[in-house]
């Protein structure tokens, strides 16, 4: 039977905060996650948008002690699903009074960097979900004080270099101000053609441009698209979004987003298991996910180097 497969997608974060003089720095968080680990029980439990969230598994990793691992869930008990075997008929779940739908998330806080790296999921906790989460614990372990808190996507410097691999182009969408049509050199009058002159006089002030292939219609030109991108790379300023999108190879389609442009990553995850001989999709294992990102992160001596690279104009 075929190994059952699910792409899991990493995000990078730099928590931070601010002085009384309103200057930025970054935020340290291992106190804090050692606070949470004291918690015991329900102690640990917050609150986001009324919904119960749990930060269920906390631990500096043995073989680098400047990350810490943890794994939260968001504990749903409304909305719920059903069940549907081979028939007509729908079965509701029942839970009972402290029983929950876990919706989880694992993460690394990396010490050394100031960094966070997040496993995305679309119906889990997001960084504005862990933030509330951290912030509200905080001010229950420090009742006599509060914590300014917010996280910023690390960026990818590297992204022009990534949609330049890219071999299969379907989609560019670019933003900007009508105003810099006149500073538009050839590589952008490609592109816009006898629409320049019409949005120099229509009067509106921003301007979108959104050009895609349909399924089953061939790619956008590479070469052009590779064109415009170097055009993009030559002044910056004279957009205020470029978002493309494509593939390398048989890759799934990512986009890429050449100005604000965040680092990421995927992985993916084995899902199945064979029970009485039947093939069974499971849930995703925390310790795998842990093994992986620990894998990504610094066995790799990819992505811990990434942030590094990334961040050290700020650090």
């Amino acid at each position: 039977m075929a190994d059952i497969k699910q792409s899991v997608r990493f995000d990078f974060f730099v928590p931070y905060s601010e002085d009384d003089d309103g200057n930025e720095f970054f935020v340290d968080l291992t106190d804090l996650f050692n606070d949470i680990h004291n918690l015991k029980g329900n102690d640990r439990i917050g609150h986001y948008f009324g919904t119960p969230v749990r930060m269920d598994s906390i631990h500096a990793l043995p073989e680098n002690p400047d990350i810490t691992y943890f794994h939260m869930v968001r504990m749903r008990d409304e909305g719920l699903a059903s069940t549907k075997q081979n028939t007509d008929k729908l079965t509701d779940i029942v839970l009972d009074s402290d029983d929950y739908i876990a919706e989880d998330i694992s993460g690394f806080f990396d010490a050394k960097t100031c960094a966070v790296m997040l496993q995305r999921n679309s119906h889990s906790l997001s960084i504005s979900g862990v933030r509330e989460y951290l912030k509200q614990k905080y001010e229950e372990v420090h009742p006599n004080d509060s914590l300014f808190l917010s996280f910023r996507p690390v960026p990818d410097l590297n992204i022009i270099q990534k949609v330049k691999n890219v071999t299969n182009f379907r989609r560019l969408q670019l933003k900007f101000a009508s105003s810099q049509v006149s500073n538009f050199d050839h590589g952008f009058s490609k592109v816009l053609g006898p629409f320049a002159e019409i949005f120099s006089k229509t009067g509106g002030s921003n301007m979108n441009l959104l050009l895609s292939a349909s399924k089953g219609e061939p790619d956008l030109k590479r070469d052009e698209m590779l064109s415009l991108i170097s055009e993009i790379q030559k002044d910056k300023m004279l957009l205020s979004s470029a978002i493309f999108a494509g593939k390398e190879g048989d890759a799934p389609i990512e986009l890429y987003d050449l100005l604000n442009g965040k680092l990421q990553t995927y992985a993916k995850f084995s899902i199945s298991k064979v029970v009485e001989g039947q093939e069974k999709k499971y849930h995703l294992s925390q310790v795998a996910v842990e093994e992986e990102m620990y894998r990504i992160y610094v066995t790799l001596g990819k992505y811990q180097d990434k942030v590094i690279e990334n961040l050290e104009w700020k650090m």
